[in-house]
């Protein structure tokens, strides 16, 4: 069952804002709001590439050797 239109917009919204945050680096609120997106419509395009880009970004993150 699709959801209503409303919930598609709301889910267009946070992928929308999930995106500016990938694009800020904010990997943990980019997480969070694809989430939010994808838990109010499963099938928000795109928003399941944001989620694995975002997790790939905070593995490599938390992997990093220091310099020095």
């Amino acid at each position: 069952m699709d959801p209503a239109p409303a919930a598609q917009v709301q889910a267009e919204q946070w992928w929308r804002v999930a995106e500016k945050l990938l694009i800020a680096w904010e990997l943990e609120g980019c997480r969070q709001f694809v989430s939010q997106a994808l838990g109010t419509d499963p099938h928000v395009s795109g928003a399941d590439d944001l989620l694995t880009a975002a997790d790939v970004l905070l593995v490599a993150q938390r992997c990093r050797i220091p310099n020095g």
